[in-house]
């Protein structure tokens, strides 16, 4: 893998295969296996934590806001950790 593309940032298979076939190679793990979107941590208690990143083009965009959005979808992630089976 010569490059990033902006496809991987989509969520969907692309973001799967840079998963399979770069992090995993060098960071592969149980948590990790699992492909969820975030993860719980014991650090004297539990406690869900997750991520989001996004890719834009263009950086501007009419009526976006990538900081609410960034939240969101960190906040949303963190919720679902909680529903499943992980807290």
């Amino acid at each position: 893998m010569d490059k990033v593309l902006l496809d991987y940032g989509s969520g969907g298979r692309a973001s799967q295969r840079l998963i399979n076939d770069l992090f995993f190679k060098h960071l592969g793990n149980e948590i990790l296996a699992r492909m969820d979107d975030g993860a719980v941590l014991d650090l004297g208690g539990r406690l869900a934590m997750s991520t989001d990143s996004f890719v834009v083009d263009p950086i501007e965009f009419p009526g976006g806001d990538i900081g609410s959005l960034a939240v969101h979808g960190t906040v949303n992630d963190v919720a679902m950790m909680e529903r499943s089976r992980c807290i």
